[in-house]
């Protein structure tokens, strides 16, 4: 009887020991598995964006680009260098109307037509709905035979109506290698797939998937968005590979905040009878080796003392074999272009760091240990508001106990300044209701800030000359106009236009029209104060904001202007960038007064540039005033030229 006991409880142990085996390497294989899906979520959000905010850098500047004065060259290369600073991408292209393509980083694409595709076709019907939609593409091989996906947007006129569309081509290649490096084990599959359930991009590739529906009934991919999770985790049959039994993560990689209705499913994945091969063999191994004990049990008890040795030793091999997972694990930490992190926080404010990658020591230059020791010493590398920023967004999810995201400025000790985001999710910690576990990532988005910074620029600025564009200078004239509107105080504006200027490109040439341009706004410059505004409405024609100007003022400075113009000649570069011809020019200035009467900005715009009208029809190369009422003081006469 007590044999008996004994090995009914031993029994017992083993099942029980198998059955936590089991779950602990599921429970593991899967948090490695949605930390990939993690991953490839971060990674395809990022490329998304940055394709974005470079079509609607094209779409600001498509009036430019498609204008007579020869700027398609360089806007084509201009796509050419945004394709090089941005690995995820493959084309980018213009298409007006008809969905002819105008422009594009490759040559051979302009002038084909690609009003059939559905980038195009849906870029176009989402003005019907009047938003400004990002349109993601499903799947599909490209006019350069490349299995690829497209975003776009819709280019409006003011009248509502379509006048192109612009879009960017997201390479397969790019997130492949990425996800082949990301991949521990031969039987993994990690696949980004379209939200209407077409293939984007797998590893390891397999050509028939391309053409399969992953929201047929029973995939992990439509259980999943039936669920309405973010996340999932199944550990079932395909449907798609042949009813093999595999563990799976899926996540929903969503567009919205893009403005995209379309997003896409990351998945990845791999096979419990590969995962579980080694715990199968030592199941079905102590299973018989509790058959031989039954049967022998009466006979020795020495077999049994044997057999628990047996067992220890099989334990240590299993055990090192965990080792040697979690070493491919950080492995995997190290290869990623992050920093990984684990920490709990403890309602005293204590913190606890469970774990940081290796790349902390490239990315902010604190190693792993130190990071561990004490993780608050980052913070004293930070910029102070960004600090701030980033102990309020902490404070506030970790008081609604959800995710948040950051991105801030670092001062590295080799003294590099480093933009970085941090992603981190709350969790809790069993046992420790006091406790949450705070699990994240690190990464660099310098480039991408960097970029951003440019594209702004590009966006408010004239890329000619220097000076403000139409659309930056009406945006604070309007301004101007609220505020003069609600303090009574007073401002002017100046219109002004090169006289003759054609003359000039009919002499010289433009690339000398475009030196007279930029030496007029040198001289412009040099006579204004910060707080005034010069900008380049379009051609020749400039305007001048001068806030807090009567207008005896404005009509002061705007004679200085017009004599410095007279009495600077542009000199001219030869092809050797040597000093050549020099260019006598002169110009016409009209002056509008800014005060509480004035309706808006487009009237004060009129009532300038009529002002200067008058001084082009009255002789050129002066300055006239706008004709006030009669109640208003009588303007001094217009000054002639010496």
């Amino acid at each position: 009887m007590l044999l008996l006991t004994v090995l009914l409880a031993v029994s017992c142990v083993l099942a029980y020991t198998q059955v936590r085996m089991r779950e602990s390497i599921i429970s593991d294989e899967s948090v490695r598995l949605q930390t990939l899906t993690r991953v490839a979520d971060q990674v395809l959000t990022v490329q998304v964006a940055s394709a974005d905010a470079a079509l609607r850098t094209m779409r600001d500047g498509l009036d430019r680009w498609r204008s007579g004065d020869d700027y398609a060259p360089f806007a084509m290369e201009h796509l050419k260098r945004v394709e090089k600073m941005m690995p995820g991408a493959r084309t980018f292209v213009v298409l007006n109307a008809q969905g002819r393509c105008q422009l594009s980083n490759r040559p051979e694409l302009v002038g084909k037509v690609f009003n059939q595709r559905d980038y195009f076709v849906q870029a176009v019907a989402s003005v019907a709905t009047g938003d400004d939609v990002l349109t993601v593409s499903v799947p599909y091989r490209t006019a350069l035979g490349v299995w690829a996906v497209t975003v776009s947007r819709a280019v409006v006129d003011n009248a509502g109506l379509v006048t192109g569309v612009v879009a960017a081509t997201l390479s397969p290649d790019y997130f492949q290698t990425l996800m082949t490096n990301m991949g521990h084990s031969p039987d993994m599959r990690i696949s980004l797939i379209h939200g209407l359930g077409r293939m984007y991009v797998s590893s390891p590739v397999t050509e028939r998937l391309m053409d399969m529906d992953f929201l047929q009934p029973g995939t992990f991919t439509k259980r999943h968005l039936d669920s309405g999770r973010v996340e999932s985790l199944f550990e079932d049959v395909t449907v798609i590979q042949g009813g093999e039994q595999r563990l799976a993560a899926v996540r929903t990689v969503s567009m919205k905040d893009l403005g995209a209705r379309n997003g896409f499913i990351a998945v990845a994945s791999r096979s419990l009878d590969v995962l579980l091969v080694e715990w199968g063999h030592e199941n079905a191994l102590m299973t018989g080796a509790m058959l031989v004990m039954v049967v022998l049990s009466a006979a020795s008890l020495l077999l049994y003392q044997r057999w628990v040795g047996r067992l220890e030793r099989r334990a240590q091999r299993v055990e090192a074999e965990l080792v040697a997972s979690h070493a491919k694990y950080e492995q995997l930490a190290n290869t990623l272009p992050c920093v990984l992190f684990d920490y709990e926080q403890h309602v005293s404010g204590q913190l606890t760091v469970h774990f940081v990658s290796p790349y902390a020591q490239q990315l902010l230059g604190f190693s792993a240990e130190a990071l561990t020791a004490d993780p608050r010493q980052v913070l004293q590398h930070m910029f102070p508001e960004d600090v701030l920023a980033l102990q309020q967004q902490h404070a506030h999810a970790y008081s609604l106990h959800q995710p948040y995201e950051c991105t801030v400025r670092l001062r590295r000790p080799d003294s590099q300044t480093a933009w970085v985001q941090m992603s981190a999710s709350p969790s809790a910690v069993a046992d420790q209701p006091d406790a949450t576990l705070w699990s994240g990532f690190v990464f660099d988005v310098t480039d991408r800030m960097q970029l951003e910074t440019e594209l702004r620029h590009m966006a408010f600025h004239d890329p000619l000359t220097g000076a403000h564009n139409r659309r930056s200078f009406m945006q604070t004239l309007t301004q101007e106009v609220h505020r003069v509107q609600r303090t009574g105080e007073v401002g002017a504006l100046l219109m002004l236009d090169i006289d003759h200027f054609k003359r000039v490109n009919d002499t010289y040439g433009h690339d000398a029209g475009d030196d007279v341009l930029k030496h007029l706004v040198g001289v412009l410059q040099a006579g204004l104060r910060r707080l005034d505004m010069l900008a380049r409405l379009g051609g020749e024609e400039f305007a001048v904001l001068l806030p807090a100007t009567q207008l005896t003022g404005a009509l002061e400075l705007a004679e200085r202007m017009r004599l410095a113009v007279e009495k600077n000649p542009a000199v001219l570069r030869d092809q050797m960038g040597q000093p050549g011809k020099t260019v006598v020019y002169t110009i016409s200035i009209g002056v509008a007064v800014l005060d509480a009467n004035a309706p808006s900005a487009d009237d004060v715009l009129k009532r300038a540039d009529h002002a200067m009208y008058q001084a082009k029809s009255t002789g050129r190369n002066r300055v006239c005033a706008e004709q006030l009422p009669s109640t208003a003081s009588p303007l001094p006469p217009p000054v002639l030229p010496t």
